[in-house]
């Protein structure tokens, strides 16, 4: 049994393999195997962009991203990285209009969210137990005060819990 693999590329894992099919010729006692690599397949294009700055975004995007024909038919995953406060400056829209020769189109979104805990003058990172400095990072990280509450009481459990076994 000869099994060439998948045919067609399946993720993005996959984006450089080269794909083949077998062609095997059996007769009494002997066999022939003949692998032929697949031409023109489904391309995948993998791109990624960290904005730099909030002018003229839409265009960012697209110069992010190979010219159109490059595009046509390919299965295309964009990851875009930028302010959370920028939001609103990203056009989908255009940007959808311009990968729509693509097969498949991925826009992957990562707002980043700037958190600095900042200490007191007189305190040191080694001044505070690590409860007290999670308690600063999530305060820091803007998180509803909900589920704040809820992840100071599991760290308190998980902290706590290796000074109970003794």
């Amino acid at each position: 049994m000869v099994y060439s693999g998948s045919i067609e590329r399946v993720d993005f894992g996959e984006a450089q393999d080269d794909k083949y099919f077998v062609i095997t010729h059996v007769e009494h006692g002997h066999t022939e195997l003949e692998w032929r690599k697949l031409k023109d397949i489904r391309p995948f294009v993998d791109c990624s962009l960290q904005l730099k700055s909030p002018e003229d975004v839409t265009a960012q995007l697209q110069k992010s991203l190979p010219p159109i024909s490059k595009l046509e038919g390919a299965i295309v995953r964009l990851v875009l990285e930028y302010p959370r406060e920028w939001e609103t400056l990203i056009d989908e829209v255009a940007l959808r209009e311009y990968a729509s020769g693509a097969f498949e189109f991925h826009l992957i979104r990562r707002p980043m969210v700037e958190a600095r805990a900042r200490l007191a003058q007189d305190e040191t990172v080694g001044s505070l137990t690590p409860l007290e400095l999670l308690d600063r990072y999530w305060r820091a990280s803007h998180i509803d005060r909900t589920e704040l509450d809820d992840l100071q009481k599991l760290a308190t459990e998980i902290i706590e819990e290796p000074e109970n076994l003794s």
